[in-house]
């Protein structure tokens, strides 16, 4: 959805790679921006051997959503 609002959460960057994760948060009836929020992510960066995770080993350029079954834990970058 293009016209979705995006709040960054954390911001990650290594040498090589970056991820973000925001969330699309939507405000409920007493006004709690958090009350109904999923976790995004983004990364991007050299992916030749698939280090990004995101299916594939092409390089990206530009930010891809990154997909995931279960809550983010941790994400670390390195170089």
């Amino acid at each position: 959805n293009n016209n979705q609002k995006l709040f960054i959460e954390e911001i990650f960057v290594g040498e090589f790679h970056n991820f973000v994760i925001a969330s699309n948060q939507t405000n409920n009836s007493n006004n709690n921006p958090k009350s109904s929020s999923k976790q995004i992510v983004y990364c991007w960066g050299r992916n030749s051997s698939g280090e990004l995770g995101i299916g594939n080993n092409e390089n990206q350029t530009k930010p891809v959503l990154f997909s995931f079954s279960e809550e983010i834990k941790q994400i670390r970058c390195s170089g």
